[in-house]
């Protein structure tokens, strides 16, 4: 009935979010009921745990489907056979609006179970708990029999004791059978001694070994977890320092322990960590609207003799979809903040991606369809308990199409695209990387020039026009676009930041007083390093947009421009410059 796959460990690199601890992974399948599914956990025991919790639930969902079919097989008469059919829809009904259900209080179960994960208590503090064996009860030594012992000497009665011929005779008689009952009875103690001999050298080498063996385990648990505390010290201390990877340990074991249905969400995503802006960047793969659960409960036909389905709306079914996405979206970054001690995240991009057929092409889409920016001071003070989850969500400047089930893309706030190996950060210099031009090393004016001629290509596509301004450095005007789309268009202005450290939000409020000052509908400020969660935070709700190195990338490779950023090497070509 069940079959489970070899379990696999997970942590071939650093860009592993396992990489820290072990991930182990199981999967289980169902060969009855057509399911299989992989389970996780931080250990062996922990993944077969889950696993064997998997097949205890499909095997009682398998024996609840036995048992349906053996109640109508078994049933005298067509009354027996019809009042068995009604219970098995009851049943069904009952696990179809628990699946519903399950979608709908997502949000819910994750905010009352939060913090799911506390660092501090996974600390190993508790003695080894091992009792010490005891020492065994040794068998006691008989005593060693004496000639002069009263048994083998001869004794005498009153007439022995007045005539000294009988007397005589018979020590002469009992001297021989004394010696025989002694010699008989040392031969005995002899073989007596020698069994408790060896049977009390048993004991003491049992002993022995069973306090060797728990030393030695006490020694390896000794170890274990001391190297359990000192790996959680250098996790906390790297949370503190805003290590990338620390980062991702942390996700990865409060992912593991968030309470979602399992049969819905798949569980796989990519982050990034931006340690200059503190903001962690997680893209989220969500489950196709198709599996969405569309069957609301089932019914018993008198007429046919059979069970129905009894559909949702379609449009109940796209409630129910995009209700779960909405939660999902709230759901993760409030649990990581709740969870984050050491406050090393201080914002969370969570990109919501949609893999499904596209039907106009028949050809698989992958697609962005939700997008949230939020700060921990910010989504802390929310009461998710009592919130709508959709309203809250737009209440935080998430962005989505106003029907999340028509899987509308829409542009991430900020995007990672990690096939593209040319960015590189401060930390991490990769070899190899080609002859494309570091754009962060070039000059100031040579890339406000870049930058004006990119958007001249980006804008011009649409039938835009851009009027190229006086190059400067005093923080002005680069380039003023316009774009005759009669929606969303209008006067633009660009600012070009050639940087290698974090955009302050000055920069971005001083475009922001430019926008006005120039009448215009939009700013655009682009720049080869980021922004950190001040100026996310200010943009919210402005007609601004943020384009970090990465999304600057994205937009020379679709113009034909092969080009690379690597700030660390721009620091060292500009400190050498200042000498």
């Amino acid at each position: 009935m069940f079959r489970v796959l070899g379990e696999q460990q997970n942590c071939s690199a650093a860009q592993d979010l396992g990489a820290f601890y072990g991930m182990f992974s199981i999967t289980v399948w169902h060969e009855a009921l057509g399911k299989y599914q992989v389970v996780r956990g931080r250990t062996e025991a922990e993944a077969r745990m889950k696993a064997e919790l998997k097949k205890a639930a499909w095997n009682d969902q398998y024996a609840k489907s036995i048992a349906r079919t053996h109640k109508r097989q078994s049933a005298e008469d067509k009354r027996a056979e019809r009042e068995a059919l009604k219970d098995e829809a009851a049943e069904r009904t009952e696990e179809a609006e628990q699946a519903i259900a399950e979608l709908g209080e997502v949000l819910t179960s994750v905010v009352n179970a939060s913090p799911v994960f506390q660092i501090d208590k996974q600390r190993v503090t508790a003695p080894f708990s091992d009792l010490l064996p005891k020492p065994p009860k040794y068998l006691e030594y008989p005593r060693e029999p004496k000639k002069e012992d009263w048994t083998f000497v001869p004794q005498f009665n009153l007439l022995d004791k007045l005539f000294a011929f009988q007397r005589n005779k018979k020590v002469r008689t009992g001297e021989k059978q004394a010696n025989d009952n002694f010699l008989n009875d040392y031969a005995q103690w002899s073989a007596t001694v020698a069994r408790i001999k060896k049977t009390n050298e048993e004991l003491h080498q049992s002993y022995q070994r069973q306090a060797t063996e728990w030393t030695n385990k006490k020694v390896a648990w000794e170890a274990s977890r001391d190297s359990t505390n000192a790996e959680l010290d250098a996790a906390i201390e790297g949370l503190r320092r805003g290590d990338a990877d620390k980062i991702s340990w942390l996700f990865e074991n409060v992912w593991n322990l968030l309470p979602l249905p399992d049969d819905f969400v798949s569980g796989e995503y990519q982050l990034h960590f931006d340690e200059a802006a503190k903001t962690l960047i997680v893209d989220l793969d969500l489950p196709e609207f198709e599996k969405t659960p569309s069957i609301k409960g089932f019914r018993y036909v008198a007429s046919r003799g059979e069970i129905e389905e009894v559909r949702l709306k379609e449009s109940a079914v796209q409630k129910v979809y995009d209700d779960f996405v909405y939660q999902l979206a709230l759901a993760v970054p409030h649990a990581i903040f709740s969870c984050d001690s050491e406050q090393a995240v201080q914002a969370i991009v969570l990109n919501g991606w949609v893999t499904y057929v596209n039907r106009a092409n028949g050809n698989k889409t992958t697609a962005c369809i939700v997008s949230l920016h939020c700060e921990a001071s910010e989504l802390l003070k929310i009461n998710l308990r009592e919130v709508d989850p959709k309203t809250c969500f737009r209440s935080l400047k998430g962005v989505a199409s106003p029907q999340i089930n028509s899987l509308t893309p829409v542009r991430p706030i900020i995007n990672v695209d990690r096939s593209d190996k040319r960015f590189v950060n401060s930390h991490d210099v990769i070899d190899g990387l080609g002859s494309g031009a570091n754009i962060a090393a070039i000059g100031w004016e040579e890339f406000e020039h870049l930058i004006r001629q990119l958007f001249e290509k980006e804008f011009s596509t649409g039938g835009g026009e851009v009027k190229v301004t006086q190059a400067s450095r005093d923080g002005g005007v680069d380039a003023v676009a316009f774009d005759p789309d009669p929606i969303r268009g209008g006067k633009i202005v660009i600012q070009a930041k050639r940087y290698t450290n974090t955009v302050d939000v000055s920069a971005v409020r001083d475009l922001y007083g430019t926008v006005l000052a120039e009448g215009a509908t939009k700013g655009i400020i682009v720049t080869t390093s980021g922004f950190g969660p001040d100026a996310h935070r200010f943009a919210k709700g402005k007609p601004l947009t943020l384009l970090d190195g990465n999304n600057l990338l994205y937009l020379l490779a679709k113009h034909g421009t092969a080009a690379r950023i690597d700030l660390a090497e721009a620091k060292r070509i500009g400190n050498a410059l200042m000498r």
